[in-house]
This record gives structure tokens, C-alpha cells and sequence, in this order.
């Protein structure tokens, strides 16, 4: 087989290899294309932009979101070109394109978005409007064998197109992410950037805690006194910290790493370890049940995956005495700045909080969640079509008393959504519907099991905390937060780029 050295540099562009090239003869320390620090600008500005935008719950919030993700999409597919080098290298142009149609997500995707599309265009139930308020849905003629929807839905009430936006939003970003990002420099740059901006939520959320009179930035109310920061929903404020949380250690555990292999003295990986803590405190102060345990584990699995690696390391000769020392300097801190925060009697709060919700919230979710698995269940190749769950779950919640708020069958209690992603996912989608969505997750594992994502710290635990929300999806609707979904998804290219750039 002729090697690629030897190969004509038109033929090899070709042959549509031009990334390999690239990283072969491109200086580590070389400067970033000017169009790839424009990308990371694109996704960087959305992604702060939504959660400071009330998490992106509001309708202008994210079509701004889905205007800069098609931005960030276009200016990552625009050809880059290189100039000669000191080395001998001749100026080429890289092309973009051929690797977004080598991107199995991206033909998922379409996939996807063209079965949510066949919903929205054969609808079977309309939207009806009655005296004052009330409305109804009534059923209309549609074709069985396709999937079907809901239609007639008015702004006012966030009709199914909302969530196009918002998934496609998501969608397009991860694509100029996963085509955009040629070097591992630009991931670790865009996931610092997002741990900045977490900690400038947290301290602006500790102030509103501390100094607010129950409004979003002292004069927005959205009709719950449950809100976090910017983010209308505790249970969001909480996950998305945990989110960020999850990327501060990552990049904190890539700080240490490269430290402990250049033997540089000193690292920016306390800073890392403190900006956690902050962020840390902050869950805390969220009152999230969920969030918080899940904090927990996942803290705790850190911590005693760095204790072991601070053993075996001191058997090949490493002093882990300072590391130990800043440990306990940043914990020290980080009690001082609890006290003054009273975040013991936080902690106290939300123990009250969840004893109460044990009656108050779990149970009512428990039956929330089994309610919607039977609306799946009436549907469960084709679903109801996405973002009906809160127009047809009435007809299934008169059923169960517990979660109308009466016992004479007039629903006092409206349910924007299922507290379960899982189910309306299903309910809304069907078996046809999500089986796109679970190509995606499957090839996001294949690559962190190709690319042996155990060998590398930093990226298993950012894995890691990817799961968690996962997880947490299970008891609440987090993939229903702009500010979260689009986050995480975007998350998953920045983590597989990076860990194919470790194994090259």
C-alpha cells in the first residue's frame, strides 16, 4: 500500500483525508485557524447565551439559539485554507464537507427531523379554543399508517414547533462541533470557556439567594418562587451545574495530567479544583434532591479514583505532599466561604425539602410517569407526535386523582411535562421515532469504546458526568431545558474529538 507521504497532495485531498494531513505537519503550539476561533466564538456565545436567557425557556431565546447554531454550521463547513509553511509544506485547502457526510449522527438526524416533520404534517388531533381560557383537542381525519401529530396549537400555548427549534438548535451545533474542531486545543478551549461562564452563574445565583427579592434578576416572575439564578426550575439549575461541574473536572484532571507528564511545577488545576467547589456549593443551594445525590456519587468516585492515582504515584517516585496541601487550602476556603453562606443551613433546608417531597412529589411523579407510560402504550410504534404531551396527557390524567389536584374529575393541575423524559419520549415519538436518537447514543459509546476512553482521566469523567444526566432524566424532564440539552449534546462531539486526538 503506497503511504500518504508519498501520495500527490492533489490526489490525497481526493481521497477527502486532508484532517490526517493537517495534524501530521500542524505545530502543536501553531495557532488555530482563524474560521476554527471563529466557530468556537459561535458556540461558546450560544451556549452562555442560554442559560443567562432564562435557560432558553422562552420562545425568542431559542430561535436566537437555533440563528447562531445555523451560524456556527455554515461558518464550519466554509473550506479553510493554509498558507506555505517555514517546513516545506505547500498551501492547501481544507474541505469541510466530506467529513459532515461521514458523520453517522448527522444522517440520524435528518432522519429524525424527517419523521417529526411527517408528524407535524399529518396531524390527528387540532387544537380547539373555548370560552375564556379553555381548550380542548379534538380529533380529526389523518393516515394511520404514517406518523401523526397535533396541529392548530397557538404560540401562546408553545405549540410542537418549539421543540423542532430547540432540537434542531442542538443538532445543527453538534454538527459544526464535530466538523469544526480540528485540534484538541480548540475542545479544551471551549469547554474552559463554558466552566468561566458556570461560575459567573454561580456567583450571580449566590447574590440573587442572598441579596433577591423573589424575581429573576430582581424583576422577571414566572409564577414560582423555585427558581435558581437565571433558571426558572431548581431541578435545571441543579443538573445544569452538575453539568459543569463534570467539564471542571475534566479539564481540571487535564491540567494535572499534563503537568505530572511535562513535570511542570506548578498547575492550573487548583484553580480548576476551587472553581468546582464554588460550583459545588452552588447545587447545593438549588434545594434539587436529585442533582444533589447524584453530585454525591459522582464526587465520590472522584475522589477515590485521585486518591488511588496519588498512591501509585508516589511508588514511581512522585511527592504528592503539595498536592495533598492545596487539597486542604481550597477545602479549608471552601468551609470558610460555606459559613459565611450558611450553606449548613442550606444543606438543613433542603434535607426538610426532600422529606417533604417524599409525599408531595415523588408519589405524584411515580404516577405521572405511569400515567404517560400508558399514553405510550396506545401509540407505541408511531407515538402522539413531539410536543404533545401536554395537550393529550389531560385524557390520561383524569384517570389518577392524585395528579389532577381534585377528586370530582375537574383537573386543577396542568403538566407541562411527564417528570421523565424516557416516557413523554416515548409517548411523543413511538418506537419508530426514537430508534434515531438511540443510533446516536450508540454511536457515541462505540466511540468511547473504540478510542479506549478508559485510558484517558480527563475524558471518562467527563463521560461521567454526561451519564449523570442520563440519569437524572429518569425522575424530571431535563432534556426538555434548551440550556441543558443543547449543552450536553454539544458536549458529546467536544468529548469524542478530543479523545480521538489522545489516541493519534
Amino acid at each position: 500500500m503506497e503511504s500518504p507521504d508519498n501520495v500527490p497532495h492533489s490526489e490525497y485531498l481526493r481521497r477527502q483525508r486532508p484532517l490526517e494531513r493537517l495534524r501530521a505537519h500542524t505545530s502543536r503550539n501553531a495557532p488555530l485557524h482563524p474560521r476554527e476561533r471563529q466557530l468556537i466564538g459561535l458556540i461558546a456565545l450560544q451556549l452562555i447565551f442560554l442559560p443567562w436567557a432564562i435557560g432558553g425557556e422562552l420562545t425568542w431565546t431559542q430561535v436566537v439559539s437555533l440563528g447562531l447554531a445555523l451560524l456556527a454550521f455554515v461558518v464550519a463547513l466554509l473550506p479553510r485554507h493554509y498558507e506555505a509553511d517555514a517546513r516545506g509544506d505547500d498551501a492547501f485547502t481544507l474541505m469541510m464537507w466530506p467529513k459532515l457526510l461521514r458523520f453517522p449522527v448527522f444522517w440520524l438526524g435528518l432522519v429524525f427531523f424527517g419523521y417529526v416533520g411527517v408528524q407535524m404534517l399529518n396531524p390527528a388531533w387540532h387544537f380547539v379554543h373555548g370560552p375564556g381560557q379553555s381548550w380542548w383537542m379534538q380529533a380529526i381525519p389523518y393516515h394511520h399508517a404514517l406518523p401523526h401529530g397535533i396541529a392548530g396549537v397557538p404560540w401562546s400555548q408553545i405549540p410542537p414547533l418549539i421543540a423542532v427549534i430547540a432540537y434542531l438548535a442542538a443538532f445543527l451545533t453538534v454538527c459544526a462541533a464535530w466538523v469544526g474542531l480540528t485540534r484538541r486545543r480548540s475542545a479544551v478551549l471551549l469547554l474552559t470557556i463554558l466552566v468561566i461562564n458556570a461560575t459567573a452563574l454561580a456567583f450571580f445565583s449566590i447574590a440573587e439567594r442572598v441579596a433577591g427579592n423573589g424575581r429573576i434578576y430582581w424583576s422577571l416572575y414566572y409564577g414560582t418562587p423555585y427558581f435558581v439564578g437565571p433558571f426558572i426550575y431548581k431541578n435545571h439549575a441543579g443538573e445544569y451545574f452538575n453539568l459543569m461541574i463534570a467539564v471542571c473536572a475534566a479539564i481540571g484532571a487535564y491540567h494535572f495530567a499534563r503537568t505530572e507528564r511535562r513535570m511542570l511545577k506548578s498547575t492550573p488545576a487548583g484553580v480548576f479544583l476551587f472553581l468546582g467547589m464554588i460550583l459545588g456549593a452552588t447545587e447545593i443551594l438549588c434545594y434539587s434532591r436529585a442533582a444533589t445525590f447524584l453530585l454525591v456519587g459522582y464526587l465520590i468516585v472522584l475522589g477515590v479514583t485521585f486518591v488511588i492515582h496519588l498512591i501509585r504515584k508516589r511508588s514511581s517516585g512522585s511527592n504528592p505532599i503539595v498536592t495533598f496541601s492545596l487539597l486542604a487550602i481550597l477545602i479549608a476556603f471552601l468551609l470558610i466561604a460555606g459559613s459565611s453562606l450558611r450553606l449548613g443551613e442550606a444543606w438543613s433546608k433542603a434535607e426538610e425539602l426532600f422529606r417533604q417531597d417524599k409525599t408531595n412529589s415523588i408519589v405524584m411523579r411515580e404516577v405521572a410517569a405511569k400515567a404517560t407510560w400508558q399514553m405510550a402504550g396506545d401509540a407505541p410504534w408511531l407515538g402522539h407526535g413531539l410536543g404533545s404531551f401536554r395537550f393529550l396527557f389531560p385524557t390520561y390524567q383524569v384517570r389518577y386523582p392524585l395528579i389532577t389536584g381534585s377528586t370530582n374529575g375537574v383537573i386543577r393541575m396542568f403538566w407541562h411535562h411527564a417528570h421523565n423524559d424516557y416516557a413523554e419520549f416515548s409517548a411523543e415519538l413511538g418506537i419508530l421515532g426514537l430508534l434515531p436518537l438511540i443510533g446516536m447514543l450508540g454511536f457515541w459509546g462505540f466511540q468511547l469504546i473504540k478510542n479506549a476512553v478508559w485510558r484517558h482521566p480527563p475524558l471518562w469523567i467527563l463521560a461521567l458526568g454526561l451519564a449523570l444526566t442520563m440519569i437524572h432524566s429518569y425522575v424530571d424532564f431535563e432534556a426538555q431545558n434548551p440550556a441543558i440539552i443543547v449543552t450536553w449534546c454539544t458536549l458529546w462531539p467536544c468529548l469524542i474529538r478530543w479523545l480521538e486526538f489522545e489516541e493519534k
